[in-house]
């Protein structure tokens, strides 16, 4: 039996889609920098794009969906890609986080976390088991076929602007390591600006 990562990874995507934005408007509340009309700092700038970003990949699964609906089956369209690479870069960012991290780890979060955040994790790690097996699945399918796509300047160009865009919105993941990392004892990190916030 062959399994559909594609279908997979199709509902995992609007599961995701679903508890995140459920979660997202429970906790909303509009950041600081706006409601005092102040200069945002670094973290507050990354975190506020992610909000949109999120928003963003949550509109585009919206509009999968209504398109999987119209054609009556489960597939891969080009609604999801965003939204795909979007969930991607935020569970290894938070993967990376909380493996560098003393207080938040990916699956024992803080005491305060609430207990639905622990099946949204888990949600997040199959997503990120399909996202391998689809990965596996599309690498066997092209080195048999041979494709060799030619990408033109112009996509290359966009492809980079939205990489980092989307790594330049994982930022904040940064301020979160600058209060309990694995790092704090050496002196160099917890004597630099740009790492510890605020420095002793």
């Amino acid at each position: 039996m062959k399994i559909d990562w594609k279908k997979i990874t199709v509902l995992l995507t609007i599961l995701m889609t679903i508890s995140g934005a459920v979660v997202q408007i429970m906790n909303f509340k509009i950041p600081n920098w706006i409601r005092q009309l102040d200069m945002p700092d670094l973290f507050e700038l990354s975190y506020s794009l992610n909000i949109i970003l999120s928003f963003f990949a949550y509109t585009l699964t919206l509009i999968g969906v209504f398109k999987l609906l119209r054609l009556r089956k489960i597939i891969l369209i080009n609604s999801f890609k965003f939204p795909i690479y979007f969930f991607v870069a935020s569970n290894i960012f938070w993967l990376i986080t909380s493996l560098l991290s003393t207080k938040y780890s990916f699956f024992l979060l803080p005491e305060e976390a609430p207990n639905y955040i622990y099946i949204i994790k888990v949600i997040n790690l199959v997503f990120l088991i399909s996202i391998i097996g689809l990965g596996l699945s599309n690498f066997q399918k092209n080195e048999e076929n041979n494709d060799n796509h030619v990408v033109s300047h112009i996509s290359r160009l966009l492809n980079w602007v939205v990489d980092n865009i989307i790594i330049f919105s994982f930022g904040f993941y940064i301020e979160l390591l600058s209060y309990e990392s694995i790092f704090k004892d050496i002196s160099y990190l917890n004597n630099n600006y740009y790492w510890c916030q605020p420095c002793p």
